[in-house]
């Protein structure tokens, strides 16, 4: 296929405005906002949206460059109409020039392209808003725009050029080799030539596995497996050197449920001990699941070996729920804390770390604090429908939390931004 912009019809969509959660926005900045999984555009949903701090901790390059799309989008359909861009990191050393120089409609065909389905007005799903946009453009890449030519170059780009502020050189990489696919799509011959358009995002960040710590030197554990506490079986070391010179400091606290107060300062927070944090059906013959939105993976307990088995050769995608493992050391880290919908009827909160789970947690609903926390995500935290409960509100939040011996101390001084996880 060989894209013409003569040859296409005009990016017309149903609607110019359509409103979303936080605020009204063009259809064309929709566009590439749809590309987003929805569990993920909570990130974003924040009063001014996303610094680059969070996109650079949360997020792909693909998702990093579509939220600058979605900056580009916004500009050029303003009333200052921008067509030229300069895509830069905050270093400003690493750049793309970039002029539209035609918005079309996309086709249907295009490779990876947002499905057409998928782009409707966010208030009524039964409201398609048409074919998707695509940008026709040219642009300049320079990995290194102190040197002169790049200058040069940047001044041939007269007239209102907007500077869109990357949150990372990956996000620029990323950019230009979305220019180089999408130039192979022209009809042009001119080699600095392409096409952008909503591409879907299937990922929003990279998996991996999460680091263990040396709670006492914190550094990277490389050997695996990692050694570990054989008391508590939650704290990990680098070697025998290093537990042994963590004893004073770990025996005060390994393998025992700490009280409320302890440890915590003057920080208001929780604690619970990781071995009662087990789900109820964990204990029966129950089975428990848990849908991860962003993935469609699906997390099983209560399934034997066998049970698993069979469900994946049925094209289920089965993840196990961790087995808890401190692989923070003595460091703070980020965990999401999610009340039950129906909060007066006593079932347990979950929590778990991330951008990787090393644990899972169920916290026990007479856990001492939880209704403190509850009066604050209320607050401050991220409220949100429930699917197939109408009129149900649920509530969640992101915290900072410790491991203390084979406990957790979350503390709930102040809730964070959104986490893409």
């Amino acid at each position: 296929m060989k894209l013409d912009a003569s040859a296409l019809p005009p990016f017309k969509p149903t609607k110019e405005v359509v409103q979303c959660a936080n605020r009204p926005m063009t259809a064309l900045e929709w566009a590439f906002s749809s590309t987003v999984p929805p569990m993920a555009r909570t990130i974003f949903s924040q009063n001014g949206g996303a610094d680059n701090d969070i996109l650079r901790a949360n997020t792909t390059p693909q998702m990093q460059f579509n939220y600058s799309m979605l900056h580009i989008a916004h500009h050029y359909w303003s009333e200052q109409k921008v067509r030229k861009f300069l895509l830069t990191n905050e270093q400003n050393n690493n750049a793309i020039m970039l002029e539209i120089t035609g918005l079309r409609a996309c086709p249907e065909d295009v490779k990876g392209v947002l499905p057409r389905e998928a782009y409707f007005d966010p208030m009524n799903v039964d409201s398609p808003l048409g074919a998707l946009p695509i940008f026709f453009v040219r642009y300049f890449y320079e990995p290194d725009f102190t040197k002169v030519s790049s200058r040069k170059a940047a001044k041939s780009m007269e007239g209102l050029v907007m500077r869109v502020i990357a949150a990372s050189v990956d996000e620029i990489t990323y950019a230009h080799k979305e220019l180089q696919r999408g130039h192979s799509l022209c009809k042009t011959s001119k080699a600095n030539e392409s096409v952008l358009y909503p591409r879907q995002i299937t990922k929003t960040k990279p998996p991996g596995k999460a680091d263990y710590v040396c709670a006492s030197c914190d550094s990277i554990i490389i050997k695996r497996p990692a050694p570990l506490c054989s008391k508590c079986n939650v704290t990990f070391y680098c070697n025998r050197e290093c537990q042994v010179a963590h004893w004073k400091t770990h025996k005060k606290t390994c393998g025992k449920v700490l009280p409320e107060d302890s440890n915590a300062g003057s920080r208001k927070s929780i604690i619970f001990d990781i071995h009662d944090a087990r789900h109820p059906a964990l204990q029966t013959d129950m089975c428990m699941t848990s849908i991860n939105h962003l993935t469609g993976n699906t997390s099983i307990a209560g399934l034997n070996k066998k049970q698993r088995s069979e469900l994946r050769n049925s094209g289920g995608k089965v993840s196990k729920i961790p087995t808890a493992k401190n692989v923070h050391g003595d460091r703070e880290f980020i965990v999401k804390l999610q009340p039950p919908v129906a909060i007066n009827a006593g079932g347990p909160w979950m929590c778990y770390d991330g951008p990787v789970r090393s644990f899972q947690a169920y916290i026990p609903s007479d856990t001492p604090g939880l209704l403190e926390v509850y009066s604050l995500l209320q607050r401050d935290g991220i409220c949100t429908s429930v699917p197939m409960m109408p009129g149900a509100i649920g509530y969640k939040g992101y915290l900072k939390a410790k491991w203390e011996g084979s406990s957790i101390r979350v503390f709930y001084d102040q809730v964070l931004s959104p986490q893409v996880w």
